[in-house]
């Protein structure tokens, strides 16, 4: 039984807490080895959580590897290193003896996918694995071998783009290389449209997919590291969720009482029942069903966008602008196949740029923390992420090839 005092005490000690932020971080770190440095600027985040292959890859140190991404684990770290990486539909690739945690959540599926330095390489690893031996290996697959004659199909294409998905809106770098890879797209013949479907649905998509992913409380992953040393990027969240369940409930309904403009801490608060985490279930179908009507509606083939809102940012940042996030794990609750490749650098003009920085948004800590973080960024890579329906992975390999080609043929005029 829990004394007065003590849910006093510590509700006091919580709501004092500045929740801008959820207390979770996508940086690859560890207090056994440390953080994995950019070697693009070794004082720099290498993104998380396959930012260790990401800047193997990225150094020259590998030509191929592979991540796993529930949230954007292998998009993120391409992004910040200037490789390529494809996250699939959940069950296109066999997971079997992979190791991890949220093992019980079903809600958001986790993807295994590869890395490399090229499109070819990500071509090359598809290719390989989807195989009549992987089905024999594992037959809870769906059978679907590698479809040559998709991504060697020369037909025009319809692709939607957008830059800011009405959630939170990226800096000039990013916005810059969606229009690049735009252009290089109609440079290939294809046709590329507005896509502004998402600004309607990211936010609720936010709110989702971490009450879905924090659907037992945080409490598998207290568990599993309640004897470990903890490093600074999860010690918060940790901390947070290891608050008594009364107690984490109380204040989860006090954070939605008093408005919170981040219902993600609240959502990881609360531990759902079965009702709750069917309901969630049912949200996920729900929300997929209307990306795809949308898009059969408007004759998409895939779309381009941002990878994340930012570049790679300075060490212990990524804690702080986990909300640049949203455009990757959006495409996680929807199961779509995601990949992600780079299209240019940052520029003078683009430092120079975040003068202005939000145009959209009204500004917040997190903006100014990001114009704090894009100080000295000239030259760090620039993504953007290639998405098609579920299971085209071919697709979506053949978008991201056109770019790399077209982007390639620019260079050496």
């Amino acid at each position: 039984m829990l004394s007065k005092h003590y849910l006093n005490l510590n509700i006091n000690k919580i709501i004092s807490t500045k929740f801008h932020y959820i207390p979770y971080s996508y940086e690859s770190t560890n207090p056994i080895f440390g953080r994995t440095s950019n070697p693009h600027d070794l004082t720099r985040s290498a993104g998380g959580s396959s930012g260790g292959e990401a800047a193997l890859i990225a150094a020259g140190g590998s030509i191929l590897g592979v991540g796993t991404d529930i949230g954007g684990s292998v998009r993120a770290p391409a992004a910040c290193c200037g490789i390529c990486a494809l996250k699939p539909t959940g069950l296109r690739i066999s997971k079997k003896g992979k190791h991890g945690v949220l093992n019980g959540q079903t809600n958001i599926t986790s993807a295994m996918g590869p890395m490399s330095s090229s499109v070819d390489g990500l071509i090359l690893f598809m290719r390989a694995i989807c195989t009549s031996e992987m089905y024999k290996l594992d037959p809870t697959i769906p059978v679907q071998p590698f479809r040559e004659e998709i991504l060697n199909d020369k037909r025009q294409l319809t692709i939607g783009y957008f830059e800011y998905n009405g959630c939170f809106e990226v800096i000039p770098a990013v916005a810059r290389g969606v229009h690049e890879a735009k252009a290089a797209l109609e440079a290939m013949g294809h046709k590329v449209v507005p896509w502004n479907f998402i600004e309607s649905t990211a936010s609720v998509a936010k709110d989702l997919y971490f009450s879905c992913i924090a659907a037992d409380g945080g409490n598998e992953l207290v568990d599993i590291l309640k004897y470990d040393a903890l490093d600074d990027a999860v010690d918060g969240l940790y901390r947070l969720l290891s608050y008594p369940h009364l107690v984490k409930r109380v204040v989860a309904a006090l954070l939605r009482l008093i408005g919170s403009r981040d219902t993600r801490v609240a959502n990881a608060l609360g531990i759902r029942d079965r009702t709750e985490v069917w309901k969630g279930s049912m949200q996920v179908k729900a929300l997929q069903a209307k990306v795809i009507e949308d898009w059969q509606q408007k004759g998409l083939d895939g779309i381009i966008c941002p990878t994340q809102a930012i570049v790679a940012v300075p060490h212990g940042y990524p804690k702080h602008v986990t909300v640049a996030a949203s455009y990757l794990n959006f495409f996680n609750i929807v199961d779509f196949p995601a990949g992600s490749l780079p299209v240019s650098t940052v520029t003078a003009a683009d430092e120079a740029s975040m003068e202005d920085y939000p145009k959209f948004d009204q500004m917040s800590s997190t903006h100014t923390i990001i114009k704090e973080c894009m100080r000295n960024s000239e030259g760090l890579p620039v993504n953007v992420q290639v998405v098609t329906l579920p299971y085209q992975e071919e697709l979506c390999l053949r978008i991201m090839k056109d770019v790399e080609t077209s982007l390639k043929a620019r260079q050496h005029k």
